[in-house]
C-alpha cells in the first residue's frame, strides 16, 4: 500500500509540473508548486520544496562541505585550499589549460554533468579538469536553502582559484569555469570574488531560474563575472532562466521545454539536463551552429538564414553578442551542423 501511495504521489507531482510547463509554453505566469522534481546529475528525479519568504540558513563548513577533484590523463587527486604540498604532489600542470566544472541542485561531483564534461576535455587534449563537489549543500530537499548557499560556495571556489594562482602558477586570464543550474550561479559568484585576476570565461548551462531575478546581480551569474560569459538555455521559464544573462545567450530549439527527444512527462527535467549534454558534446565538435535572430519564430521562418553562424558551447566565439538560435537532434550526436 505504501508503494502504491508513493507512486500516486509521484504521478500527481508529474502532473503538477506538466501543468506548470503548459503554462510556461503558452505564455502563462508560472506559479511554483510546493514540490517540483529536479534532475540530479544522472538525470534521475529528486524532489525539491520551493517556497518564497525568509529562510533560516545554518552556516556551512567550507573546507569539509566543498571538495575539489583534479582530473588529468591517468590520474585524479583531491586538492585542498591552502595545501601546497598536496598540490605539488598532484599531476596539476599550469602549462596545460585548466577547466573548472560544477554541478547543480540535488547533484554531486560523481554526476554525469561533471564526469561527461571531464571525459570530453581529457579525450581532446592534455589539460587540468577540476570538478567542484558541493553535494553536501546541494542535496537538500529545501531548494531555497541550497539556493542561498550558492553565494558561500562561489566565494570558496574563488578562494580555491586564488590559491591555484599563487601556489600553482595558474594564469586566471586563461581559466574557463562551467556550471549547471545552481552551479552556473556558483561560478558567477566565484568570478565576482576572484582577487588575482579576471577569469577568462564562464559558461552557464541552463542557469537556475526559481527564486532568482534580474535585479539581484550579486546573487547570480551576470555579464562581467568573466571577460566572456556565454549561456545555454534549454529549460527557460521552468527550471532555467528565460532572460538573457550573458554576453551571448544560446537558445537551442527555442530554449524552452520540451527539448527534442524529451517525453511530455519528463519534459522539464530532461530539458534542463540537455544544456550540459549539449556542452559536453560541443567540447569535441563545432557543429552546434547558431545564428543571431530576434526570436525563435523568426529563426524557424528563415528570417535570419543569411546571418553568420556561430558555434554554441565550448568553441563559441568570445566576440559573439546577443541571442542566438539553433536546432538540435533528438539523441546523440545532437549537433546538426
Amino acid at each position: 500500500m505504501e508503494a502504491l501511495n508513493m507512486e500516486l504521489l509521484r504521478i500527481l507531482l508529474f502532473l503538477t509540473v506538466t501543468v506548470t510547463l503548459e503554462s510556461c509554453v503558452n505564455g502563462g505566469t508560472i506559479k511554483y508548486p510546493t514540490v517540483m522534481y529536479f534532475p540530479d546529475g544522472k538525470g534521475d528525479l529528486r524532489p525539491g520544496i520551493i517556497y518564497e519568504g525568509p529562510t533560516k540558513v545554518l552556516p556551512i563548513n567550507e573546507a569539509e562541505d566543498i571538495k575539489f577533484f583534479l582530473y588529468t590523463r591517468g590520474a585524479s587527486y583531491q586538492l585542498l585550499v591552502g595545501d601546497v604540498a598536496t598540490l605539488n604532489a598532484s599531476s596539476y600542470d599550469s602549462n596545460y589549460p585548466t577547466y573548472i566544472v560544477t554541478h547543480g541542485y540535488q547533484s554531486s561531483g560523481a554526476s554525469d554533468t561533471i564526469q561527461d564534461i571531464k571525459d570530453a576535455y581529457l579525450s581532446r587534449s592534455q589539460c587540468n579538469v577540476i570538478g567542484v563537489d558541493w553535494s553536501v549543500i546541494a542535496d537538500n530537499i529545501l531548494y531555497p536553502v541550497a539556493k542561498q548557499h550558492t553565494v558561500d560556495v562561489g566565494i570558496y571556489v574563488a578562494k580555491f582559484i586564488d590559491f591555484l594562482a599563487t601556489a600553482g602558477n595558474l594564469d586566471i586570464s586563461t581559466l574557463h569555469l562551467t556550471g549547471h543550474s545552481l552551479g552556473a550561479h556558483v561560478m558567477g559568484i566565484a568570478g565576482k570574488n576572484v582577487k588575482n585576476g579576471k577569469v577568462r570565461r564562464i559558461t552557464g548551462m541552463d542557469p537556475a531560474g526559481p527564486l532568482f531575478n534580474l535585479e539581484e546581480v550579486n546573487e547570480r551569474l551576470a555579464v562581467g563575472d568573466a571577460s566572456f560569459v556565454d549561456i545555454i538555455h534549454t529549460c527557460a521559464g521552468l527550471y532555467g532562466f528565460e532572460d538573457p544573462l550573458g554576453d551571448v545567450d544560446f537558445y537551442p530549439n527555442g530554449g524552452h521545454p520540451r527539448q527534442p527527444g524529451c517525453s511530455i512527462i519528463l519534459a522539464g527535467v530532461c530539458s534542463h539536463s540537455r544544456s550540459w549534454q549539449f556542452f559536453a558534446e560541443s567540447v569535441n565538435t563545432d557543429k552546434f551552429l547558431a545564428v543571431p535572430c530576434g526570436s525563435y519564430d523568426d529563426f524557424k521562418n528563415g528570417t535570419c538564414d543569411s546571418e553568420p553562424k556561430v558555434p554554441m558551447g565550448e568553441p563559441a566565439f568570445s566576440s559573439a553578442r546577443g541571442r542566438y538560435y539553433l536546432n538540435t537532434g533528438q539523441e546523440p550526436p545532437y549537433a546538426l551542423g
